[in-house]
């Protein structure tokens, strides 16, 4: 057993040497074995090495360690087919010798086992597709980050954004983590490149839709004549769609009738059409639940809720409809108004009806709540001045009242403040409101007074009561009452509320 160099007879009758060596030693079931080695006597010695540690860990149960792991990678096709042939190495690290498209396909499969969508699968793979034929990599020990990053800059030069290229550059590293779990090569390759700076040189932003263009172009669609496979009604039921649930296009697509629970006021989106490949169920706007009820209403379960869409034609399909609707596609910053658009219109709704961040993002089936607020979420000027005039009003006391303040003249009896809110009178009151009394001390007052938590007393009043009377200030449903006792002014707000 060990390394030699065969000799063999040829028809002249003269025995010639082999150029490369052989090397023979006995596997894990004491089988002997034989594989020819290098032309060079220290490569054949150490792959002979690296041949009894091989066997030597198979025997113990135990795989490759980090070192004859990357003696693998290195080691040719031939070679490792034969030790994966008799189960010296597992039939995964065996694979290597197969071709690079080869091992994509093994993804795609493992991709659509998974239950990802078909977009998704088709669409990942031909990057990896891709990127092999431009850097020219046939095996996987060919895969190289150098190679990536020069192509990634080339790819930049002639017009690809940045977005795009950190697109390749997160299925290549998908591709190469799957390869690492599957033990056909020890590391990530590119695990440590970093994504480009999208915002730095991104071709155009989304903008979300007013009010009044998504009414204008639910009339226009409505009135409008079949196009790309819908007709009007059909597509304003879509744009409706897309900006009261966030669906995308490709998930509108899927729908069909039995998609519908029309009691709950749900759609449900299989995972095999989301874009994270998860089932999600989503709620539907009540009003355009029961639109959708009556024009589903013959429908059979499996017949599509939307007939004809056409496949990536629906920013197609929504200019159209924008041009008659008179809706220019760009507003005035340069934002850009397509149809996945409707989802900025969708989060950007759900911003401005105070719903929680971390709700919008739950509904919109964001990874983060960052992504929701910062790219989905398209708030203005004339949003923050709304919000700023619910604040309290904070003015400075007049001379008058900072006297009455100091030496307790005014009309409110010492150590009482009035409460008062703008509110319906509450339902279960039966017209009455609620009376707090407190008959500790009028040390209250003062203590507030010093640090400023007081309430101010308002300048007309009507004429002093007992404490603990209510009463009505007829100016719109004003309702007040007397109280000493700072906790209870929360609790008399509260009720208000």
């Amino acid at each position: 057993m060990g390394i030699f160099k065969r000799k063999y007879m040829i028809t002249s009758g003269k025995t010639k040497t082999a150029p490369n060596y052989s090397i023979e030693f006995h596997d894990h079931d004491g089988v002997t074995r034989r594989i020819t080695g290098f032309s060079d006597k220290s490569a054949s010695l150490e792959l002979d090495r690296q041949l009894k540690r091989l066997v030597a860990l198979r025997m113990a149960g135990a795989g490759p360690d980090a070192e004859l792991s990357r003696f693998l990678e290195a080691c040719p096709d031939e070679i490792t087919a034969k030790l994966g042939e008799w189960g010296i190495i597992d039939p995964a690290r065996a694979a290597k010798g197969k071709r690079l498209a080869e091992h994509v396909d093994d993804w795609l499969n493992a991709l659509t086992a998974k239950g990802n969508s078909k977009e998704y699968v088709s669409e990942t793979t031909a990057k990896i597709h891709r990127l092999a034929s431009a850097c020219r990599w046939r095996n996987l020990s060919d895969i190289a980050a150098v190679d990536f990053d020069g192509w990634r800059v080339e790819a930049k030069a002639i017009g690809m954004s940045s977005e795009t290229a950190n697109m390749y550059l997160t299925a290549l590293r998908n591709f190469c983590n799957w390869l690492v779990r599957e033990k056909r090569i020890v590391e990530n390759p590119v695990q440590h490149l970093a994504k480009w700076n999208a915002k730095s040189d991104r071709t155009f932003e989304r903008r979300d839709y007013s009010v009044d263009e998504l009414s204008r172009l639910l009339a226009a669609a409505e009135a409008g004549k079949k196009h790309h496979g819908l007709t009007g009604p059909e597509r304003a039921f879509v744009y409706r769609m897309a900006f009261s649930t966030g669906l995308r296009w490709s998930e509108l697509r899927s729908l069909s009738r039995s998609s519908f629970d029309f009691e709950a006021n749900t759609v449900t989106v299989l995972g095999a059409y989301t874009k994270n490949g998860k089932t999600a169920t989503l709620p539907v706007p009540p009003d355009l639940s029961a639109d959708l009820r009556e024009f589903m209403r013959l429908f059979l379960p499996p017949a599509k809720a939307f007939k004809g869409m056409w496949k990536d034609k629906g920013a197609e399909m929504l200019r159209e409809d924008m041009k008659v609707a008179k809706i220019e596609p760009l507003d005035e910053t340069g934002k850009k108004g397509d149809f996945h658009s409707f989802r900025h219109t969708y989060g950007t709704i759900l911003a401005k009806a105070g719903v929680p961040l971390t709700m919008a993002q739950k509904m919109m089936r964001h990874s983060t709540p960052v992504l929701t607020s910062n790219l989905y979420t398209h708030l203005r000027i004339e949003d923050e001045a709304r919000e700023l005039a619910k604040l309290p009003t904070i003015a400075p006391m007049t001379p008058e009242e900072e006297t009455a303040r100091k030496t307790g003249t005014d009309d409110a009896a010492e150590g009482e403040i009035i409460v008062s809110a703008i509110v319906s009178k509450p339902a279960d009151l039966d017209g009455k409101t609620r009376t707090y009394r407190d008959d500790t001390s009028i040390k209250a007052k003062e203590k507030n007074a010093g640090n400023g938590t007081a309430s101010r007393i308002p300048k007309k009043r009507k004429a002093p009561v007992s404490q603990g009377d209510t009463g009505d200030l007829n100016n719109g449903g004003r309702y007040w009452t007397r109280t000493s006792d700072p906790y209870n002014v929360s609790v008399v707000l509260y009720q208000l509320s």
